[in-house]
């Protein structure tokens, strides 16, 4: 398997990719010690003008793939504050590509926007 976070690979998404992003949140997952991540989303075409992006900070990110769906959760469960945010559960097939870049942030992308992953 490839070690995308050191490559900074980006791949059209396949299965393979999506189960490294979970297996890569899974991996930093600690309970003693939560990993604190940085969310940014930003999904212009789904607002009105102007727009700003969603900035939050989750500890513990976890996600798993039910039905074709991708849910995440944290430790806090402070995901669910906002109903709105995207990250709580997209579907696999809108997926545009998932990309590990610059060795600090992941970026989930679709048609309408993305979610970066700062960790």
């Amino acid at each position: 398997m490839l070690n995308y976070e050191d490559e900074g690979y980006e791949e059209a998404h396949t299965k393979e990719v999506i189960d490294y992003l979970l297996q890569f949140l899974n991996k930093h997952y600690n309970k003693k010690h939560p990993k604190l991540y940085t969310v940014i989303e930003y999904f212009p075409l789904k607002k009105k003008l102007p727009y700003e992006a969603k900035i939050y900070e989750l500890y513990n990110i976890a996600m798993e793939i039910e039905n074709g769906i991708v849910v995440s959760s944290d430790a806090d469960e402070k995901i669910y504050e906002d109903k709105t945010r995207v990250l709580i559960g997209f579907c696999v097939d809108s997926i545009i590509y998932i990309g590990f870049q610059g060795g600090d942030h992941i970026t989930i992308s679709f048609s309408d926007g993305y979610i970066q992953i700062y960790y």
